[in-house]
């Protein structure tokens, strides 16, 4: 039996005792909760050098990046020991993991652009299948940072296109559509821009407060702008159609599926070409630009959600994920 003393943490203690601070939380029924830097050295009894910790049956825990940034992507791999099944919450945030292999488990996240900085708790469970025994689960705090995005005002748009009874329940829709993760993944490798005209610069880039017809800067901004007027809107990567339709503050709009919880959309169209359900694949035309909806002039809007956060498209063009 281990008595702590007061001021003790679980580290120190193990640190103090020669136990793993892993079979100290195991031993007491309840979820692990160390708050301490990733890839910190434990001493291992009567071994005589520094590892890093890890309990059965994780081999390996990678969070990228760290910390956490506004409107980016995070990326949570592990790699098991054994087969199993992985859930986990960033925060408030479903994390869904999805399986490369028999024993590694990746998940794909946004971050939100307004999500307050600072600590955010990581928690994983690990259980033997779906549905079965959990066999272990621990929470590890992740922090977020600003994003270091700028402000900009737009005036003469609409009014009803600001109107929180028109703008709250279409906001509801668009969560509910895209909140499913599909277990198949569409696409590989990076995305292409959803348009060919004019890419070396942009009328308005992801991630700055917005202040619509002089009013404050309650809203940001959740794509990217395209210029153009009637030009082909292109598919960026294999998916399926999930909505077509007029929304008020899209416009006509268009989203689409492209596997494991990422969702791209297409606002401010004057025309659309495609259908709920169909399937596209990478460069097809799905529509043209226009200025339907929140717009004082044609453009196209576009963006991507991840875990059912919108988050910076351009990272998808340059990166590729996961």
């Amino acid at each position: 039996l281990l008595l702590p003393r007061i001021g003790d943490s679980k580290l120190e203690l193990a640190v103090r005792t020669g136990a793993s601070p892993w079979s100290l939380t195991t031993l007491s029924q309840t979820e692990i909760k160390m708050w301490v830097v990733p890839g910190t050295p434990l001493v291992v009894p009567g071994g005589e050098h520094w590892v890093g910790a890890l309990p059965h049956p994780i081999v390996s825990v990678e969070v990228d990046p760290l910390p956490a940034v506004q409107g980016k992507m995070t990326v949570v791999s592990l790699e098991l020991n054994q087969p199993g099944w992985v859930e986990g919450r960033l925060e408030d945030q479903t994390l869904n993991f999805f399986p490369l292999d028999s024993h590694q488990w990746i998940a794909l996240q946004g971050i939100h652009a307004m999500a307050e900085p600072g600590l955010y708790d990581l928690e994983v469970r690990i259980y033997t299948s779906e549905g079965g025994e959990l066999t272990f689960a621990f929470s590890q705090p992740v922090r977020i940072r600003e994003g270091g995005y700028g402000f900009e005002t737009i005036n003469s748009v609409p009014a009803e296109t600001i109107d929180p009874d028109v703008v709250g329940p279409e906001e509801e829709l668009v969560a509910l559509l895209l909140s499913p993760a599909t277990p198949e993944r569409h696409w590989e490798g990076a995305f292409q821009f959803p348009s060919d005209y004019y890419t070396d610069s942009f009328i308005s880039v992801f991630g700055t407060r917005r202040s619509y017809n002089y009013g404050a800067y309650y809203y940001y901004h959740t794509g990217l702008d395209f210029y153009g007027s009637g030009v082909p809107i292109l598919a960026p990567a294999p998916g399926q159609v999930v909505f077509t339709g007029s929304l008020v503050v899209r416009g006509n709009a268009t989203y689409i599926d492209h596997g494991w919880g990422v969702y791209s959309g297409y606002f401010h169209q004057s025309e659309i070409y495609m259908s709920e359900g169909d399937f596209v694949e990478t460069g097809q035309v799905i529509g043209k630009v226009g200025g339907t909806g929140r717009s004082t002039g044609p453009h196209l809007h576009w963006e991507i959600w991840v875990g059912g956060v919108p988050v910076d498209p351009l990272d998808w063009v340059e990166k590729v994920f996961p």
